[in-house]
């Protein structure tokens, strides 16, 4: 309803670019100037809800109240995804930040529309078709590498470890503080710096895990919370030598990813989006795993601080100094029907 007010009507408009939270369909019922047939639109996944982790955990003996709560829950999840599916079938393009994000939708399309009850309702070989108007596109991000020359060449000893992500149930705090508490019950020391907005209906862990972890004589804890600023954000990933995350879901890792262009050392689970951008020893596939990296680099901090040099230069083309032209060549058409020249510029 907003966008079909607050999209100008335009004769030159030639691109509609929207993300995959809108319902692209019903924005075209609104404004029939915009399915026009030389309009392009192009829908850009972030995320797809057809992988999403439920949001409202099972618990034994739950209450009626909650039961109720996880039915709402499941309902608003089929109708936001089938307003994605039918977007898709409206759009002209479908971009997908990842090719996770992309096979894992087109993988699961057919699962879903056999929820339907009635058979003959159920639109058969719908992946395909839309897989032959998709492609990955990947999210630009606003940032420059960061120079690596004195990250080898820090002072302390003392490795720092980084959480940059959401404080909620589906980045899976409980096993990287489960870990971190470990290392400190074992003697292992470490800086840590937890970034993040608290709310009241954050897990618990976040709370318990600052106790347990201040109380500890081998840890300091740089920061834990929200920063102030994009700025202090970015010089706290700069402090950092290690990020790391357990997440149960990603179809991107704009967390990671910063990290990493200012200098971190991306430790990331086996699944997901990650084995698409980290292999190797950046990769772990257990917790226990996971532990034994960690206290590798609470005594060996240098290794950590290498990465930058040797890998930093590979993902620049995460970055929107990378990703603008062929933006510029989605977003900027050349020519109208009309054969008048638009000029390219800078997309700021």
């Amino acid at each position: 309803m907003y966008f079909s007010t607050a999209i100008p009507r335009s004769e030159s408009l030639r691109v509609l670019f929207v993300s995959s939270m809108v319902n692209l369909s019903e924005l075209l019922g609104l404004r029939p100037d915009l399915a026009r047939p030389h309009v392009k639109k192009i829908y850009y996944f972030h995320e797809n809800q057809l992988t999403y982790p439920y949001q409202v955990p099972t618990t034994d003996g739950e209450s009626t109240e909650r039961k109720a709560k996880r039915r709402k829950v499941a309902a608003e999840d089929f109708q936001i995804t089938w307003s994605q599916i039918i977007s898709c079938l409206a759009a002209d393009e479908l971009l997908f930040n990842s090719d996770f994000n992309r096979t894992s939708f087109l993988s699961r399309i057919d699962v879903f529309i056999n929820k339907i009850p009635e058979p003959e309702m159920r639109h058969r070989g719908l992946a395909k078709q839309l897989e032959s108007k998709s492609r990955v596109l990947y999210f630009p991000l606003k940032m420059l590498r960061v120079p690596d020359a004195t990250r080898i060449d820090k002072p302390s000893n003392l490795v720092t470890i980084l959480w940059n992500h959401r404080w909620e149930y589906d980045k899976n705090p409980d096993e990287f503080f489960e870990t971190l508490c470990e290392l400190a019950t074992g003697g292992s020391k470490f800086q840590v710096i937890v970034l993040g907005e608290s709310f009241p209906e954050s897990p618990a862990v976040f709370r318990t895990a600052k106790e347990t972890l201040e109380a500890s004589e081998h840890v300091k804890i740089a920061h834990w919370g929200y920063a102030s600023s994009r700025e202090q954000y970015l010089d706290f990933l700069r402090l950092a030598d290690v990020v790391v995350s357990t997440s149960n879901h990603e179809f991107y890792g704009v967390a990671v990813l910063e990290a990493v262009l200012c200098g971190c050392y991306p430790l990331v689970p086996n699944r997901l989006v990650y084995p698409e951008f980290f292999s190797g020893a950046n990769v772990f596939n257990t917790q226990r795993q996971l532990f034994k990296k960690l206290k590798y680099f609470c005594g060996n901090p240098i290794p950590a601080r290498r990465f930058a040099q040797e890998h930093g230069d590979e993902f620049i083309k995460f970055t929107w100094q990378s990703l603008e032209s062929e933006y510029a060549a989605l977003l900027v058409p050349s020519s109208t029907d009309n054969e008048t020249t638009i000029p390219r510029r800078r997309l700021d």
